[in-house]
């Protein structure tokens, strides 16, 4: 089938979407908003390269497998609001659009094209063109159950990132800044909800700081921003695990367009004395 462009579109975070875009030249573009579903990369952002020719063809030969407008989907029941995973196909002719749900089974056929294109997705992630990275390092415990975490920011891509600062989403509304901790042993007889602590800093300080007021940093390509983000970690006790989770659903300050969407940094191991 030819196609003038495909694009697949995955519900993970609500307003903020996972959106490949396949052209037919090959140009492709995967635009990232969470890492929910990849907690092994703790980054997101945009990524792009161009298909080879042979690539494009056999993208062209799958949706040319079946008769599409036979394939059944997911549309009529679809509840609003869902997690869902959206194929629009738009030929020289017209455009299909194909959804699916979490819950019901996916059409075999169907299921094939999709798996397709997410390992599409893995191909196109390793051109990142505008990529946030994340991390922390191993957390300590202070006086009166201070906990302090140092959270690295870095622009693993070849433009400029322009991000919301960590303190600004401290004192601010749309996004967050916490530290997750849990028991690296779940304890017996509570519920996973009941063991994790959620933790809003009481104080974010820079390291090498600029010093820039606005409510946003940039960071520079293959460059990376320290912050030290401190706490209060109450009646805890033995080994824990702790992530930063960052989020910012502002997209523009003072003119700039800044990196949208939730990012979880990779669990490290501590001992709370």
């Amino acid at each position: 089938m030819e196609f003038t462009e495909v694009k697949y579109i995955v519900s993970h975070l609500m307003g903020a979407p996972q959106v490949l875009t396949v052209g037919s030249s090959g140009k492709t573009s995967y635009r990232s908003h969470t890492n929910g579903q990849l907690l092994d990369r703790p980054e997101i952002g945009l990524y792009e390269t161009t298909l080879d020719s042979s690539r494009v063809a056999v993208i062209e030969k799958l949706l040319s497998k079946w008769p599409l407008s036979e394939i059944p989907d997911h549309k009529a029941t679809m509840p609003q609001g869902g997690l869902t995973r959206l194929l629009r196909i738009t030929t020289p002719s017209e455009e299909m659009v194909k959804e699916v749900g979490p819950a019901d089974p996916v059409d075999p056929r169907l299921q094939e094209i999709l798996d397709f294109f997410d390992d599409v997705v893995q191909e196109v992630m390793k051109f990142p063109r505008q990529v946030l990275h994340v991390s922390i390092t191993i957390p300590s415990i202070g006086q009166e159950d201070e906990i302090s975490v140092e959270l690295q920011l870095s622009n693993e891509s070849k433009e400029p990132l322009y991000l919301r600062r960590p303190s600004d989403l401290v004192s601010q509304t749309d996004g967050w800044l916490r530290i997750e901790v849990w028991p690296a042993v779940p304890e017996p007889g509570s519920m996973w909800s009941e063991q994790k602590v959620y933790i809003d800093p009481e104080q974010v300080d820079a390291i090498l700081e600029d010093n820039e007021k606005s409510g946003f940093c940039t960071i520079a390509p293959w460059t990376n921003r320290k912050f030290i983000l401190r706490g209060r970690l109450p009646g805890k006790h033995g080994r824990h695990v702790a992530r930063v989770s960052y989020c910012n659903f502002t997209e523009r300050i003072d003119e700039k367009f800044l990196i949208v969407g939730h990012v979880y940094t990779t669990p490290v191991e501590f001992e709370v004395p």
